[in-house]
């Protein structure tokens, strides 16, 4: 159990952080989403992960990184994608109806 929950932390982390990497360097307050996202407040988009696989302390360095690594522009929002549940890799996680969602910094809307 401990190497699945290792996997799904390192999982989380690894696609928020490399969708936002190109983000870096945006402007606080300006931004927007691509197609197929929710444009949603940093809490709001954290709120939809399910977090029936992680610990209360795996959960708050979660939240933590994301806070300090995906919201690069620092406007407190986030790109946001839930994808439906995968019935053979959820059973193989052990949770039932797991929904991926995917963070990533909203992008400057620059020239």
């Amino acid at each position: 159990m401990m190497m699945k929950r290792t996997f799904l932390v390192g999982a989380v982390i690894a696609t928020a952080v490399l969708g936002s990497a190109a983000q870096a360097g945006a402007t606080p307050g300006v931004g927007g989403c691509g197609a197929g996202y929710m444009e949603l407040h940093e809490d709001d988009g954290l709120d939809l992960i399910d977090w029936r696989p992680y610990t209360d302390d795996d959960e708050a360095a979660i939240r933590d990184s994301v806070r300090e690594f995906v919201d690069a522009n620092g406007d407190d929002v986030l790109c946001v994608q839930q994808f439906a549940a995968n019935p053979g890799q959820d059973r193989k996680w052990g949770f039932p109806d797991y929904r991926i969602v995917k963070l990533m910094d909203n992008k400057s809307q620059g020239r």
